[in-house]
């Protein structure tokens, strides 16, 4: 593409000054001064307007003698040719690793100094507004037949959006890669803790509603783009299969919260933990039972606080065994999440309390969002 745009450049603005030869270009005769370069340019600037890149050209001694108006808005401003401004019309310049590199250095002298060209050269180019811009740039030097550098020409291209496309997708990948790492670590946890109980037949229904419940927390996570997942509609999820028909068995009361990817994730475990327990042995096991969850967000201390309160039910009584939803809610939850958890075997029903810090990483809200 370079070279087709270089050609195309060369024979419409120097037709009758030799042939060209892109490892070694021979445009110019040895008699055209430096002043009847410049002026032969001026007359050709329509070429380079039409060009659809950025385009610089500067004479043997650096000096930039002509440009169009993409590296005007490339640059950010308008190099003035009182100033002989030389080499670069952007503020400043950074090579493709971010260190300074002065204009003097720059590939456009390299070039004029040895009289080869540079091809994709990435770059970052910094404006008078402080904004920077990526650039993958081609250099050609122009010679006379005598192999005289006359000049240089450069193309510019802005490949800034592309390079944010190609940094975002590599870090999507990367993320993707950890999560399903983690989510593997979660299912083998989920299966040695599950099959630890001698009842095969009960172990492996567990171990399936456990899935179902992770699968359901990433359909709603991914139905957002990972961006995160609203702690009511987690909850509503979990609770649907334990509602009564008008739902007086069931009060959820709080503000719109949306829990972070891996606080979902946990969460969405330890509402299961609970809901199962609930539908198995406490309020959610009998037509009289009830569930109350609030939940609060407290800014000024920066923290979510839950309270789960079972009643109705029949009696409780605080288990012998300390089984993985215990150990989940109890341990995980305070490691993944630097929460504080309360577990109450109160006779009239189990209490939960869950306290966790408000890190951006883990739960927004919308006044932070």
């Amino acid at each position: 593409m370079w070279n087709l745009l270089f050609t195309t450049f060369v024979f419409y603005c120097f037709p009758s000054f030799g042939a060209v030869r892109m490892s070694n270009v021979e445009v110019l005769d040895d008699h055209l001064a430096a002043s009847e370069f410049e002026a032969f340019l001026q007359t050709h600037q329509a070429v380079l307007e039409a060009m659809p890149m950025a385009v610089c050209v500067c004479a043997s001694d650096g000096r930039i003698v002509r440009f169009n108006a993409r590296a005007v808005g490339l640059w950010g401003r308008t190099p003035n040719p009182a100033d002989q401004e030389r080499f670069c019309g952007s503020l400043r310049l950074y090579d493709a690793n971010g260190a300074p590199l002065p204009h003097a250095d720059g590939p456009m002298a390299a070039v004029l100094a040895s009289g080869e060209p540079l091809q994709d050269r990435e770059m970052v180019i910094e404006r008078s507004c402080g904004s920077r811009a990526v650039v993958l740039a081609n250099f050609e030097p122009l010679k006379s037949r005598a192999g005289r550098v006359q000049g240089a020409i450069a193309f510019l291209q802005d490949i800034t959006e592309r390079r944010a496309v190609e940094e975002q997708r590599a870090q999507l990948v990367a993320e993707l890669s950890h999560r399903v790492k983690n989510t593997l670590a979660t299912v083998i946890s989920i299966g040695r803790q599950s099959f630890a109980n001698p009842d095969t037949a009960e172990a492996r229904r567990s171990f399936d509603a456990r899935i179902r419940a992770l699968a359901q927390t990433h359909t709603r996570l991914a139905e957002s783009n990972w961006a995160g997942a609203s702690l009511e509609t987690m909850l509503f999820d979990e609770l649907a299969p334990y509602r009564q028909l008008r739902g007086e068995n069931l009060s959820l009361r709080g503000s719109d919260v949306t829990l972070g990817p891996k606080c979902a994730l946990t969460l969405g475990m330890a509402f299961h933990e609970l809901a199962m327990n609930a539908g198995k042995y406490g309020a959610l096991s009998t037509k009289q039972g009830r569930l109350d969850i609030t939940w609060d967000v407290d800014t000024q201390d920066r923290r979510l606080t839950l309270n789960w309160i079972e009643s109705g039910g029949p009696p409780v009584e605080e288990p012998a065994r300390r089984g993985f939803g215990r150990m989940l809610l109890e341990k995980v939850l305070a490691a993944d999440l630097k929460s504080e958890v309360q577990l109450r075997f109160e006779r009239l029903g189990l209490s939960c309390s869950i306290v966790i810090p408000l890190d951006r990483h883990l739960v927004g809200t919308p006044a932070e969002q």
